[in-house]
């Protein structure tokens, strides 16, 4: 009989103890999913979220290549330029014509997205909102135009953080859904829009700095059918001999498919005053020299 008596006073008096100590496997669940949402809902959240940079689209394509970081560059020829004159410059800006057709008339647009179509898939891209931007940080996709002849759309990468704009040019491969990426070396927005050479071998681009005297000059080659980009050569006027003639890029017009020429500037740091602009054109690009 005693060790009956003891065996009572020990269950009531630890029970509700060990009650408290473990909650029910149910109550684990409940918790776990209110605080742990699935990684389904988290994906879906994010695609729903132009925030989250259009991650959507990046599922789209096939590959995303990314192109013109200075590792890649240094590595290549460097670009050199002979001086010319303005009559010489305006003579080749007068016959070439930039390929690109900035016509929107090859995607769907919508109040809020454009889409489009390449042989593979279909690519929605978020368009710039000034609600979005009001409310938050917020990415957009800003559609330039197509290149006929290389089958392939353009587009800048764009978004806005603590009042700073950031942006990198796109090029859209509609016959195999490849993104290409080109990088920013002068300033945090996007290269200016690439330019095509007449027999469509190379592809140029600059970018200026925006904070101090510094230019920058990429250049891709295409090759292969469907098109394929690289890095080819490069001109910075940071590091390169032309340094000195010039530092800052006016307009870039295509001579023939092995030559371009610039008009250019010789800007001093700290000055107010724009000097006048000077010419120059590349030897041919078959030419170029590793340095």
């Amino acid at each position: 009989m005693r060790k009956n008596h003891a065996t009572v006073f020990f269950i009531i008096l630890f029970a509700p103890l060990l009650l408290f100590a473990r909650p029910s496997s149910g109550e684990n669940e409940t918790k776990t999913k209110e605080t742990e949402p699935s990684v389904s809902e988290q994906e879906s959240a994010e695609d729903e979220n132009p925030q989250k940079c259009n991650r959507a689209w990046r599922k789209a394509i096939s590959k995303q290549i990314d192109l013109g970081f200075f590792a890649s560059y240094e590595k290549l020829p460097k670009i050199t330029f002979a001086e010319i004159s303005k009559a010489e410059f305006d003579r080749y800006k007068s016959v070439y014509r930039p390929k690109l057709d900035p016509q929107p008339s090859r995607i769907t647009i919508t109040e809020t997205t454009f889409t489009i179509d390449t042989n593979l898939a279909k690519l929605t891209f978020y368009r710039e909102n000034q609600d979005l931007l009001d409310r938050h940080h917020a990415c957009w996709m800003v559609y330039k135009g197509y290149y006929p002849e290389l089958k392939t759309h353009a587009l800048v990468d764009a978004s806005e953080a603590e009042g700073l704009n950031f942006g990198t040019y796109m090029l859209v491969d509609s016959d195999t859904n490849t993104a290409y990426s080109l990088a920013s070396m002068e300033a945090d927005g996007a290269v200016e829009t690439p330019l095509v050479s007449p027999g469509n071998g190379y592809l140029a681009y600059y970018q200026n700095s925006p904070y101090k005297p510094g230019t920058f000059i990429g250049l891709i080659r295409i090759t292969g059918d469907p098109k394929r980009f690289r890095e080819y050569a490069s001109f910075s006027s940071r590091e390169y001999k032309d340094s000195d003639r010039f530092n800052s890029v006016e307009d870039l017009v295509w001579i023939d498919d092995d030559a371009f020429a610039v008009k250019a500037a010789h800007i001093e740091k700290f000055s107010e005053t724009r000097p006048e602009p000077k010419y120059f054109k590349t030897k041919s690009l078959r030419e170029v020299k590793a340095p």
